[in-house]
């Protein structure tokens, strides 16, 4: 591997790159269960906006040669009205219908990530320690997540709330905007195609969102009923965010892997994080207090250890032009991102704008 900031060569150890399998192992196997999950809510999303996109794609296509013929289309969007808003109504009842499927997915896929949570967080713990030989007394004060747990988890946001709730505002949000672009459009006398067109991204808005939610409530509460596990086992000390080595890991994710934790913090997150948080267990020199005993566990998996297996096209898609720039010139890439606590969600990344980056 090649640090791409010095250019030198980079050499995984044997123990960081059991932690780094065993994490990525971890993540796939969360990550197969959730696309089967959102791979049901993407069905039952497309289903409730099909008609209307259909009808909004020849509706274009309409325009576009009448356009091309010279024709007016004023015409046109007093005649599309009619059609449209009965459309949005149908939408309307079909999105409220899909609360109920879109809840049970989400659920379903909440219940799967809790269970496997909790056949395989024991993994994570044997690999973070580095040292087979005290695997009977690392798992020895690992607890099953308890019944009770497991559905204080099912059914709900982050935030506590039902996931209804979540889907409901799909149901009522999408409906609005749709109604409002065209009374607007048509209001302002604006090119029809132009309306058609802001109309047909509104109305693929449903199934976006629904995969978002279905893909970051299952992971939250996976790592979340995961934390608590940590947190009841007098083998851990904390965590540490270990981020994907991929050309979609987000630059907030990237810059703050390997960062550590107290068991009863929340992992700042933010939509569609893929981040696994691995145990840290103390050393054999630390339970005995003897200095000499070399320290078999893994180093921490940071941004520069991700960094080097990456090639600089995937750091250029990943940080931008600037951003990687800035890298070069030794900016350091934890400065480019910040956590900020959301009075609903909790801690959440943000990544600075390059406007920021360059005042500081």
């Amino acid at each position: 591997m090649v640090d791409h900031t010095s250019g030198r060569a980079v050499k995984r150890t044997g123990q960081e790159a059991e932690i780094y399998r065993a994490a990525q192992a971890f993540r796939n196997g969360l990550l197969r269960g959730e696309e089967e999950s959102v791979g049901q809510m993407r069905r039952i999303y497309q289903s409730a906006t099909r008609q209307l996109e259909r009808e909004l794609a020849a509706l274009e296509e309409r325009l576009e040669e009448r356009e091309a013929q010279g024709k007016p289309l004023a015409d046109a969007a007093l005649a599309m009205r009619d059609r449209l808003e009965s459309l949005i109504d149908q939408v309307a009842v079909e999105l409220q219908r899909a609360t109920g499927d879109a809840v049970r997915v989400v659920s379903d896929g909440q219940q799967m990530a809790l269970e496997f949570v909790d056949a395989r967080t024991g993994e994570l713990l044997l690999a973070s320690s580095g040292d087979p030989s005290r695997a009977a007394a690392i798992l020895s004060g690992f607890d099953k997540l308890s019944t009770e747990t497991i559905q204080s988890f099912v059914g709900f946001s982050s935030d506590g709330s039902p996931l209804a709730e979540l889907f409901d505002s799909i149901a009522q949000d999408v409906p609005s905007a749709l109604r409002f672009t065209l009374s607007n459009g048509i209001a302002q006398g604006r090119n029809p195609r132009a309306v058609a067109r802001e109309m047909s991204a509104l109305a693929t808005l449903p199934r976006r969102r629904a995969e978002t939610i279905a893909r970051t409530e299952m992971l939250r509460a996976g790592r979340e009923a995961q934390r608590l596990q940590y947190e009841s086992n007098p083998a851990v000390n904390g965590y540490r965010r270990v981020a994907t080595q991929d050309a979609r890991v987000c630059t907030a994710c990237l810059a703050l892997s390997g960062t550590l934790h107290k068991t009863a913090e929340i992992m700042p997150s933010h939509p569609n994080c893929r981040c696994v948080m691995v145990p840290v267990t103390p050393s054999l020199a630390e339970i005995t207090g003897d200095p000499s005993i070399p320290d078999l566990r893994p180093r921490p998996v940071t941004a520069e250890t991700i960094m080097a297996g990456l090639s600089r096209e995937d750091l250029l898609g990943i940080l931008g032009p600037r951003r990687l720039d800035l890298l070069d010139q030794g900016f350091p890439i934890e400065d480019m991102v910040e956590v900020r606590m959301d009075p609903r969600w909790g801690p959440t990344t943000r990544v600075k704008p390059i406007k920021e980056l360059e005042v500081g």
